[in-house]
């Protein structure tokens, strides 16, 4: 028993980490390998992390904590969602330079799979190594890997609407692509407050999470699919 039971605690990690890395993975090897997006993917990836430190700074500089110790601080929450702001004007500026190659889909695919792949790294890459090998069993670990892939549905369907917001001008500003990507921004904060309010377990927060994504990224969807067969 002794012995098994380390074998056990790696084996949960690994099915975890099989389930986050997975299907980035998958959809690589199955499409963008064939038009050599790796280095979009790559290049996606450092502006995750330029961003992200971005965001840490502006965090650092302006917020400010006001709730007690072990509740929800909302004026963090709504300073965290006001900075996410930060992501979309990386990935606009990132689709809009010539470092992102490809046909559109590609682009597309391959900047919200790098953005992806990053945010699984710095994000879920230690706390699923550290908890997953626990002795203690814990369906938290579980439960990030399966965020992590509704969040890949998201970063790609964010991304497509950032590449959208290339098209406009100032003159010309598409109301729908604003909603869509202040929706975007605003969904985690969002979720929040729906979680505190109605008091959800985390397994019920996962299915909301996934009903809002699942939405969203097909009218992402529709609405790209429109705007590139109008030209």
């Amino acid at each position: 028993f002794f012995f098994r039971q380390p074998k056990m605690t790696h084996m949960h990690f690994f099915n975890c980490a099989l389930l986050t890395f997975g299907p980035p993975y998958v959809i690589y090897k199955s499409y963008l390998a064939d038009f050599d997006a790796y280095a979009n993917v790559m290049r996606s990836g450092l502006a995750y992390v330029v961003a992200q430190l971005a965001k840490m700074i502006l965090l650092a500089t302006f917020s400010f904590s006001t709730g007690a110790e072990g509740s929800t601080d909302w004026v963090q929450e709504l300073f965290k969602m006001a900075f996410s702001a930060v992501d979309a004007v990386a990935l606009y500026y990132l689709l809009k330079s010539s470092y992102i190659t490809g046909d559109k889909r590609v682009q597309v695919f391959s900047v919200g799979l790098g953005w992806a792949i990053a945010d699984s790294v710095f994000m879920r890459a230690v706390p699923l190594y550290i908890g997953a090998t626990s002795l203690e069993f814990s369906w938290t670990w579980l439960q990030m890997a399966l965020e992590a892939n509704v969040l890949l549905l998201t970063h790609v369907a964010f991304a497509a609407v950032m590449f959208m917001f290339r098209k406009c001008t100032r003159d010309a500003v598409d109301r729908a692509l604003v909603a869509l990507a202040v929706t975007r921004c605003a969904t985690p904060f969002v979720l929040t407050v729906s979680q505190e309010a109605l008091g959800v377990g985390a397994w019920a927060a996962l299915v909301l999470q996934a009903m809002v994504a699942l939405p969203y990224c097909a009218v992402v969807r529709s609405r790209f699919a429109r705007q590139q067969g109008a030209k």
